[in-house]
């Protein structure tokens, strides 16, 4: 019972952690900055999320074992396969490539659409900042549909 819910946090976690970026640049870089200013806040920006995401990287380090104390399911006392032939098998999977195919689809549109969303709202007067705050509440009012609706299945 605790993989599902593991995975459902992490899962989330994933889009919290876009629906942040989004956030973040309207917070470091001001769009009427000269070049000097913007370079200036922009590198402040990076060093920002390079920490952000360092420090997990370092608690992982510290924390996390080898090996489990007890196996988490049987399939971890088997024998692993090694990295290539475990690609090769997976990429003669139908069924790994369908679920690869809608996955990639449905995150590469998303990415797509995140990347796009400032181009085709600018024309509607919306600045870049007011894109950004959309676009993270986008991904906030997501997670909780799907939480509502997780509620019902």
């Amino acid at each position: 019972m605790k993989r599902p819910i593991a995975l459902a946090i992490l899962s989330v976690s994933n889009i919290v952690g876009t629906a942040v970026g989004f956030i973040m640049p309207p917070l470091f870089v001001e769009n009427d900055a000269l070049d000097d200013k913007i370079r200036a806040e922009f590198t402040g920006l990076l060093i920002t999320e390079f920490v952000f995401s360092l420090l997990p990287l370092i608690l992982v380090i510290l924390w996390f074992r080898e090996k489990p104390l007890t196996p988490a399911n049987p399939s971890s006392e088997l024998e692993n396969m090694g990295y290539l032939t475990g690609i090769k098998v997976l990429f003669r999977d139908r069924r790994f490539l369908g679920l690869l195919f809608s996955f990639g689809t449905i995150m590469g549109s998303f990415c797509v659409f995140g990347s796009i969303l400032d181009n085709i709202l600018d024309c509607y007067g919306f600045t870049s900042d007011e894109v950004s705050y959309l676009a993270a509440g986008m991904m906030i009012t997501g997670i909780v549909s799907a939480g509502v609706f997780g509620l019902y299945i």
